[in-house]
């Protein structure tokens, strides 16, 4: 047996809970989401890039960022996040670098349930005439686009 390492002795030795015979994936913890997107649009621009450009589906990342997985931020944006999402106000977002240049934000809103998908280079800090055309994604970040129309909220 030289060379090989028994199960018990290893278990004995390292403290380690013998592994199940079998394991179930219902038996698996599920992570819960740690946000709800609400309703959430996406402009123009990121879903023509992100579709074309990368030939990815941006719903994707928007998943992930339900779930607390925030791209590239650093630990001052992510302490943000998480003090905005413990007293449930204010935004989280996330940031993804698609490319050299391209980077897509994703900012949820807590105080009006909404969430906002955009290339980061269409960010603008201006008033109502500055608003980016958008396109509706179905509530939550599960279904499929609604249309290619933008929505009528100008």
């Amino acid at each position: 047996m030289t060379g090989e390492i028994r199960r018990d002795h290893y278990i004995q030795h390292h403290r380690l809970p013998p592994p199940p015979d079998r394991l179930a994936v219902a038996d698996l913890p599920m992570p819960m989401p740690r946000l709800d997107p609400g309703a959430a649009s996406i402009s123009r621009e990121a879903d023509q890039v992100c579709r074309e450009a990368y030939g990815m589906n941006p719903q994707h990342l928007l998943v992930r960022h339900a779930y607390g997985e925030w791209g590239d931020l650093s630990a001052i944006e992510l302490t943000w996040n998480l003090t905005c999402l413990h007293g449930h106000t204010g935004y989280v977002y996330s940031r993804w670098a698609l490319g050299p240049c391209d980077v897509l934000v994703i900012i949820t809103y807590l105080d009006w349930g909404g969430t906002m998908l955009q290339m980061e280079s269409e960010l603008v800090l201006g008033g109502p005439e500055s608003r980016v055309p958008h396109l509706e994604i179905a509530h939550g970040p599960h279904g499929p686009p609604v249309g290619d129309e933008p929505s009528s909220s100008s």
